[in-house]
Parts: structure tokens; C-alpha cells; sequence
């Protein structure tokens, strides 16, 4: 069954590293923030991806992500960096090696570049991104195999975060400031293209968690951007500490061919017990 559906590997990865970076996004716009940041550099946190195909569940991979101290242009700002990569057992049928990094500033997290590197298979690219926000324009340059795919400049507006600095700024959200049912704005800089979209905030619940117990977690969906991966709508469900550190433990989501879990399984570095 993988043999014959080689780029479900890829599909889980990416829902489970890129893709979870979109769905715990949230631009705010005027919400309360807390900038005592629930986060410190040193803080790294590990997920397993479970696919779903039929009856069967496979554990096919990791996704990492972490938070260092970085400098762009002589300014010291955070650097974020994300590794997803399947089981070696499954290179063989298909290997996926993706890696991101995002460079924002230490106060209130604006985007100052973005890159990733991606392996899926046979398909090699690369992206970077750099955000001039005081000209509102983000340029956008592509390779794959080493040519030139392309180069734009878009316009910006406020509000923007790449999918990796956003996830950062999302766990400052004072969520207690939404009521059930609120819809809360997202703008995401994305494929050279600012998407706008929302999540829902569904409360809180009390769920349990594999190696942790139960945990009290801030439960929402995101409305997903319609791809090559997702179906459009809100089927996804994310689950993060209602503490003071904010981390998501529990993602579950329906892709276009079977489904997905996102389980939490190491929290280092972490800035509060």
C-alpha cells in the first residue's frame, strides 16, 4: 500500500511540520498580547506523525522545532528552526527532509526573513524570503535543482508573519480575552501570496495526553486553505497547554487521502515547569 502511494509520506510530513505552523497562526489584530513571552531560547519540542490509511496506523515520522538566538543585519533577533524528516526505514519508498528557518525580532516577533529547504522524493527546492516592513514588500525567490524558478515581490500588509515566527506569536495570545465560537483573523505570507483566514476558538477541555496525562488544554480550528493536501473547511483540531508555556500536544486532521495525528512526545528547554 505505501509502495503504490509514495507521496502520502510527504502529504503527512508537511501537515505535521509546515502545515501545523499555518493552523496555530493568528494575527490578532489589536487582541491582547503578552510579550513576556511564554518561550526561551533553548526551547526545543519534538512531534511525532502518526498516518492514517484505512485501518491501519503508521508512526512515519518527526518533526522538531526550536528557538535560538540569531542576528540579521546586526540586529539580535530569535531564530526559529523546524526539521521534519520520515523514518529512515521509509526513505527507501519516500524520503522527505524539510527544514525551515524564520528570523524575527525579539519584541513583538515581525518577520525579518524566512527559508526553507525541502527534499520530497525526487523534488529538491528552496525558498527564501525577506521582509522589508517598512516598505511593506516581501521578496520571494525560488530554486529547485539549482535553477531559477522565480523571483517576486509582493505587497504587504500589516499584520504578516511567515508560518514559522507566527507560531511564536501565537502563543502569546491572551486566550482567556475570546469567548467560545469568537473567530479570530489570520494572515499568512505563503507561497508569495498574504492569505487571510480565521480560526475558531472552542474552549477549553481536558484531555489525555500519551507520556503526560491529563492536560489542560485551549482547543480550537483552524479554516484550512484548500490544496494539493487539505480539503478546504475546518476539520482540524489543535489542543495547547492551558499554561503559561502554551504549547501545542495534540493535533488531529483529515487530509486528502486518510488522516492525521500530531502527538507531542519531548519538551525541553521549556520556560516555565
Amino acid at each position: 500500500m505505501i509502495h503504490t502511494k509514495p507521496k502520502r509520506l510527504s502529504s503527512f510530513l508537511r501537515v505535521g511540520g509546515f502545515f501545523l505552523l499555518l493552523v496555530l497562526s493568528s494575527s490578532l489584530y489589536g487582541q491582547k498580547v503578552n510579550w513576556n513571552k511564554p518561550f526561551q531560547i533553548g526551547e526545543s519540542i519534538t512531534y511525532e506523525i502518526k498516518y492514517n490509511w484505512g485501518l491501519i496506523w503508521l508512526n512515519a515520522g518527526t518533526v522538531n522545532f526550536s528557538v535560538n538566538a540569531g542576528e540579521h543585519l546586526g540586529e539580535s533577533v530569535f531564530q526559529f528552526d523546524s526539521f521534519g524528516s520520515t523514518y529512515k526505514k521509509y526513505d527507501w519508498v519516500y524520503k522527505v527532509r524539510d527544514t525551515y528557518q524564520a528570523l524575527a525580532d525579539t519584541s513583538r516577533l515581525k518577520p525579518r526573513r524566512f527559508k526553507r529547504d525541502v527534499i520530497e522524493g525526487r523534488t529538491i527546492y528552496n525558498e527564501q524570503v525577506l521582509f522589508d516592513l517598512e516598505k511593506r514588500k516581501a521578496f520571494n525567490f525560488k530554486t529547485k535543482a539549482k535553477k531559477s524558478l522565480a523571483l517576486d515581490t509582493v505587497g504587504l500588509v500589516d499584520d504578516v508573519y511567515d508560518v514559522l515566527s507566527m507560531i511564536y506569536y501565537a502563543r502569546c495570545i491572551q486566550w482567556d480575552t475570546y469567548k467560545v465560537g469568537d473567530k479570530v483573523p489570520i494572515r499568512i505570507f505563503l507561497d508569495a501570496e498574504v492569505h487571510t483566514t480565521h480560526i475558531t476558538y472552542l474552549g477549553n477541555e481536558t484531555i489525555e495526553v500519551e507520556g503526560m496525562g491529563p492536560v489542560d488544554c485551549i482547543v480550537f480550528k483552524p479554516q484550512l486553505i484548500e490544496g494539493t493536501i487539505f480539503p478546504g473547511g475546518g476539520d482540524m483540531t489543535v489542543w495547547v497547554t492551558n499554561d503559561r508555556n502554551k504549547i501545542p500536544v495534540f493535533i488531529q486532521t483529515p487530509i486528502i487521502v486518510g488522516n492525521i495525528k500530531v502527538n507531542l512526545i519531548e519538551a525541553k528547554g521549556l520556560k516555565f515547569p
